[in-house]
């Protein structure tokens, strides 16, 4: 029980390392949200429900789930009930722990091989021609940085200050300094390159029906937190 408890808390502490090193601060609450609020208690829980206890608008933690949907780190379900005199469809949301490490581990595969088969000397900066510091520079962000403000809905890369559209632009090594990009992009990944690897040897529990998947019909939101949700 121990050790299932143990492999448990592995691939949670990748889940969030994935959310801390790729998404936005929203998406980072809404997956330590699932990781709290679902478990052996509670296995989904309603986009609605989530949205509360996270003192966030449900419009936005929809959105963010339904982008992480599309990434294949989440899995939703449908179930029709009643509210009041009407008959709804509810969406319930939960980890699949599997799905998420696999979609993962090819996210990673391809950001390497991306690398391997990029010319360092030649990269492309994606620059903010809006923003400036004090100096009059732009930020800008190369091939594997942009990744993280890639805004999924209109496909383009947006910049975090002002959500202008990013320009690319032609770079080099000489530009970034005496770095070049894999070994900064690596180091940046270790731990969470290493923590992939430790789950090679985690055999996580079977896929449960989606009838097993709902939360009780009574009583106060349970962290669970310990719970398993396979598949």
């Amino acid at each position: 029980m121990e050790s299932k408890a143990t492999d448990l808390r592995l691939v949670q502490d990748v889940v969030r390392m994935v959310a801390r090193s790729f998404y936005e601060p929203e998406a980072v609450v809404v997956l330590d949200g699932l990781l709290y609020l679902t478990g052996e208690e509670r296995p989904s829980i309603k986009d609605e429900d989530l949205a509360t206890e996270l003192s966030l608008q449900h419009k936005v933690v929809r959105g963010v789930l339904g982008r992480l949907e599309r990434e294949c780190l989440v899995k939703s379900f449908e179930r029709k009930e009643t509210k009041g005199v009407k008959e709804i469809q509810q969406q319930y949301w939960r980890i699949d722990y599997k799905l998420f490490l696999d979609a993962v581990k090819l996210r990673i595969h391809k950001m390497k091989s991306g690398l391997h088969s990029a010319a360092v000397e030649n990269v492309t900066l994606y620059v903010c021609e809006t923003c400036e510091d004090e100096e009059g520079r732009h930020p800008s962000w190369d091939e594997y940085e942009v990744q993280e403000v890639l805004n999924n809905e209109l496909q383009i890369f947006e910049c975090p200050y002002c959500e202008n559209e990013l320009q690319a632009q032609s770079g080099n090594k000489s530009d970034e300094g005496p770095a070049d990009i894999h070994p900064r992009l690596q180091k940046q990944l270790k731990r969470l390159i290493e923590a992939l690897n430790r789950t090679e040897e985690i055999t996580l529990p079977a896929p449960r029906p989606e009838s097993m998947m709902l939360p009780p019909k009574t009583g106060p939101v349970k962290g669970g937190g310990d719970g398993a949700n396979g598949g």
